[in-house]
């Protein structure tokens, strides 16, 4: 066995008891910073979870969009289609065989039926113009 002088001893026990302070202060350093990072990872974790609620609700909005502009195109192709049959069933007049001088020709219009949309709304008016 190795013998340890008393004096060496004490002067061990004391750079030890002069060290406890500053062991302390860093552990309660430790204890402040991972206070600090949990708090930071709490936050970062409450930003995650309202962001994925964001996005569920802008999909969610993105989806009614889609499906609207969906019926609005069939909408519009159905107005189409309606218009263009009503042009068909209207009658056709064929020009004089005998062309009108220039200067006294004027151009005449004839309204056709208004427009109707798909709620049954006036709309608009068709004008035939024919010289």
């Amino acid at each position: 066995m190795v013998a340890i002088s008393s004096s060496a001893s004490a002067t061990r026990y004391s750079v030890q008891q002069a060290a406890v302070p500053q062991v302390k202060r860093a552990a309660e350093q430790a204890q402040q910073a991972a206070d600090a990072l949990q708090a930071q990872a709490r936050d970062a974790w409450q930003k995650v979870d309202s962001a994925e609620a964001n996005a569920r609700a802008v999909d969610a909005r993105a989806n009614q969009a889609i499906s609207t502009a969906a019926q609005a195109r069939k909408s519009m192709v159905s107005f189409g289609g309606n218009i263009l049959a009503a042009g068909s069933t209207e009658k056709i007049e064929t020009p004089n065989t005998k062309p009108a001088p220039a200067a006294s020709s004027t151009p005449t219009t004839t309204p056709a039926p208004g427009v109707i949309n798909t709620q049954g709304q006036r709309i608009g008016t068709l004008i035939n113009i024919t010289a």
